[in-house]
């Protein structure tokens, strides 16, 4: 049984600007607030994801996978425009450019697809079955983790 928790929080936040989206955003100012970045990161996102009462979706379905510095290595040699970040002693991918790259982007199979403008979205617009939207990403899955060696952690929980 947890009875308390204690946080110690910084007065003033070290932000991460330099994801190209962000970076672009605010590329003609200097030093913006949290509150500056809060909103860009929000305006993106809703740029870049459709909203689910739209088109069904439960909004970004992979996590971004982390890999040691010498599988990243290799997948640079062989993928010069990798994206990807560093993550303490390893990186981050991105899963949007894995999935884009393999081809999948705007892919559609049994009224499944995912989203055309941003790949870590699959849009159910026809509205069938959760069955068929998991096996749809595990065949995306299936496809990544042969052309790239990297196996995508589906981010939404299953029940």
């Amino acid at each position: 049984v947890i009875t308390s928790v204690t946080f110690r929080l910084n007065k003033q936040p070290k932000l991460t600007i330099t994801y190209p989206a962000l970076a672009d955003y605010f590329s003609d100012q200097v030093s913006p607030t949290a509150k500056n970045v809060f909103d860009a990161v929000t305006a993106i996102r809703s740029d870049k994801l459709p909203s689910p009462s739209d088109i069904p979706n439960l909004g970004s379905f992979f996590k971004n996978p982390i890999v040691d510095a010498q599988q990243h290595e290799a997948l640079k040699k062989e993928y010069p425009d990798l994206v990807s970040y560093p993550f303490g002693s390893a990186f981050k991918l991105a899963a949007a450019w894995l999935i884009d790259t393999a081809g999948w982007k705007s892919r559609k199979l049994d009224k499944i697809s995912v989203h055309a403008e941003q790949a870590l979205v699959i849009i159910n617009p026809h509205r069938v079955s959760g069955a068929k939207v998991i096996n749809f990403a595990n065949k995306l899955r299936s496809n990544i983790h042969k052309q790239f060696g990297i196996k995508l952690e589906i981010e939404p929980k299953i029940i």
